[in-house]
């Protein structure tokens, strides 16, 4: 640092003059400032499922080295571990390891996710027309109720022409 000359701050730049076209250059956004994907918090997640089984396999090992350690510095006796229970230790740990694998292996892609959602999406749409046909029905219906009891009427008023009868329900004013 000796030979350098100490760094000055950088000069706001001169207005710009009549007719000078002013070029403006945009820093590029921060990549991890942007929020993370569905898919990424999944990856995410599968990774530190793998990371922990990975932990737990090493703290196994790590237990039995240990048990092994003090093995041979104490005296075979009743408080001795032995190698078949090491080895079964060891195959529980594995079976566990396993089981946690077809886990993570087993749970759904960002593709699957995105496939439910199109079929979701489909289905609201498909109900959505129902709707629409339902309410079309019902003014159908309405329709013809109304055309069956104008038929009805004209039955009624002629039948009570053809016997002379005249209608009773009018009211005087």
């Amino acid at each position: 640092m000796e030979g350098k000359p100490p760094e000055q701050p950088a000069s706001p730049q001169p207005p710009p003059k009549e007719g000078e076209v002013v070029e403006r250059v945009e820093r590029p956004a921060d990549p991890d400032a942007q929020p993370a994907t569905l898919g990424e918090v999944r990856t995410l997640r599968r990774w530190l499922a793998v990371a922990g089984i990975w932990a737990v396999a090493a703290s196994a090992i790590a237990v039995i080295a240990l048990l092994e350690a003090r093995k041979e510095e104490e005296p075979k006796g009743p408080k001795a571990v032995t190698g078949s229970q090491l080895r079964g230790v060891e195959e529980e740990l594995a079976q566990r390891i396993d089981q946690l694998e077809t886990r993570v292996d087993a749970l759904p892609t960002s593709d699957d996710v995105r496939k439910l959602e199109n079929r979701l999406k489909k289905v609201e749409n498909a109900a959505a027309d129902t709707r629409g046909d339902v309410r079309g029905l019902r003014n159908d219906l309405d329709d013809l109720s109304g055309r069956v009891d104008d038929v009805e009427q004209a039955q009624e008023d002629a039948a009570n022409q053809d016997t002379g009868e005249t209608d009773t329900t009018e009211t005087s004013p």
